[in-house]
């Protein structure tokens, strides 16, 4: 896909270095990734990646033969638990989120989870 379709790449620095790796880039930010490429960062890429936690200890180790689970990341909206309603977040539910999900056995790891909107 990454050879024939290609994608769209909204970085310039980003495209330029596609380009200068060997990509073919149309239109300013259209690109496309000869398999030879995607096989050669394929291969150049760790095969796991360790996680810590705020103490530097190692958390999650990420290899693929295991699954960890945690709340998404960037949502733009949510709805509200208390409202019903659909509405941006804010940086106090950010707050109350990561609080909740560090609290969780079942969660392994915490992300942003929202884009809080009274914040820049």
């Amino acid at each position: 896909m990454l050879e024939r379709t290609g994608v769209r790449l909204l970085l310039p620095r980003a495209v330029k270095l596609v380009r200068e790796a060997g990509g073919l880039v149309r239109d300013t930010d259209h690109i496309r990734i000869p398999r030879e490429l995607v096989s050669w960062a394929l291969a150049a890429a760790p095969r796991s990646v360790t996680l810590y936690d705020r103490g530097g200890a190692p958390a999650l180790v990420l290899d693929g033969t295991s699954t960890a689970y945690g709340p998404g990341s960037d949502c733009l909206h949510i709805l509200d638990h208390r409202s019903g309603e659909r509405r941006e977040p804010v940086l106090a539910g950010v707050v109350s989120g990561v609080r909740l999900a560090d609290a969780l056995d079942g969660i392994d790891f915490v992300m942003s989870m929202f884009l809080p909107a009274d914040v820049d």
